[in-house]
């Protein structure tokens, strides 16, 4: 086997792996706050924890991988991941479960970063929709997990301690294929432009732009996500199983669509563009909530239209930014979009404390528009857009 084809089957598998969590932490945040006595606007105080660790390394991804290579920074990726998790399920206080938070925060942001910045250099698009769609995969994954844990009556730590196990045991791919993780187009060009900096990347307007795409469209993937339940339960008077059988149905929706976008070949701002149209039609739906059928079919509609933005938008990265430049942005990127998974749910949930649960989907809405508005003047900045293939 090719040391390309066991880097993406291995990138494949981290791509679960990392959605883990996110499928895991809007289904046991009810318990959460109950066990620590928090109300729903401490949500945000938790995110903000994952957030911290995920934008510093985020931010320095750039840096870690020319200094230590990215197999190092793949494989520490996976060890602060997996003892974050374990010590997250056995916090005795709110203050030490946000540290390890973000602990657990800075090993994904290693993970994403570095497959990302991998797979924009050496997979074609459909090839990185496939590993984005694994994310999705990964993430209805945890759902699952964790409404399992809840429903066998065992506690939200159990869930995160078997997920401590799984990110641990991805320690060995990434051991046993060191010498495969190289980026040599990026590395090339980094050699030829060795004064870039990480400031000379965000001194390009372009830049900025496309942080906020980023901030706004991971608020809506990740924060909206990571509500659904609670509203469902706590608001709509779903049942615990059956709220999270929907929010399986929201990621899955969400798998199916990075799937089928890899068989298209299509402009990628044209596709994006439609999809972010369709998560507002989607969140409208949630949001009126004219009966039950609502909560299935807004959650499918969204999910289904959030598959193809963040795939789109790193495919589009080197081609904006240049492949110097593409380290950096991309460890930006995710920095801006760690922000965004914390901030903007965070302050759904304070609107949510001052008024009812049922605002949350209205702010969203909000925040639909205003992603479509920023989309479209980073869309003239790309005048000959690359295809998804």
């Amino acid at each position: 086997m090719k040391k390309q084809q066991r880097a993406l089957i291995i990138s494949y598998l981290g791509f679960i792996v990392l959605g883990l969590n996110d499928g895991m932490l809007g289904i046991a945040w009810p318990g959460i706050r109950n066990t620590f006595g928090r109300s729903n606007e401490s949500l945000g105080i938790l995110l903000g924890g994952f957030t911290t660790g995920y934008i510093v390394a985020s931010l320095l991804n750039g840096t870690l991988i020319k200094r230590y290579g990215l197999a190092t920074s793949l494989i520490a990726s996976t060890l602060m991941m997996g003892l974050g998790s374990w010590l997250f399920s056995l916090s005795t206080g709110f203050a030490i479960l946000i540290a390890f938070a973000a602990s657990m925060g800075a090993g994904m942001a290693l993970l994403d970063a570095g497959a990302n910045t991998y797979a924009a250099a050496n997979f074609r698009p459909r090839l990185l929709n496939w590993m984005h769609a694994c994310f999705a995969v990964g993430t209805m994954c945890g759902t699952a997990l964790m409404t399992a844990t809840l429903n066998n009556n065992f506690e939200w730590r159990v869930g995160f301690m078997i997920a401590g196990s799984i990110y641990l045991m991805m320690l060995l791919p990434y051991l046993l294929t060191r010498k495969d993780w190289q980026i040599d187009n990026f590395t090339n060009a980094t050699e030829k432009s060795s004064d870039i900096t990480p400031l000379d990347t965000l001194r390009q307007p372009v830049v900025l732009l496309l942080l906020l795409v980023f901030l706004l469209y991971v608020s809506l993937e990740i924060g909206f996500g990571n509500w659904i339940f609670t509203i469902l339960t706590e608001s709509r008077g779903i049942s615990t199983v059956t709220a999270g059988t929907w929010v399986s149905l929201y990621w899955g929706s969400f798998a199916i669509g990075r799937i089928v976008l890899g068989f298209i070949e299509t402009n990628v701002v044209r596709v994006i563009r439609y999809s972010i149209a369709g998560i507002f039609f989607g969140l409208l739906i949630w949001w009126l909530n004219p009966g039950e059928w609502a909560n299935f079919v807004g959650l499918a509609i969204i999910g289904f239209s959030n598959a193809s933005v963040f795939p789109g938008l790193v495919a589009l990265t080197p081609a904006l930014v240049g492949n110097a430049h593409t380290p950096n942005a991309i460890g930006f990127q995710l920095a801006a979009s760690g922000i965004g998974a914390a901030v903007i749910p965070g302050i759904a949930g304070l609107f949510a404390d001052w008024s009812t649960l049922e605002i949350i989907p209205l702010f969203f809405l909000f925040v639909a528009a205003t992603l479509f508005g920023t989309h479209e003047i980073l869309a003239r900045k790309q005048l000959s857009p690359p295809t998804v293939e």
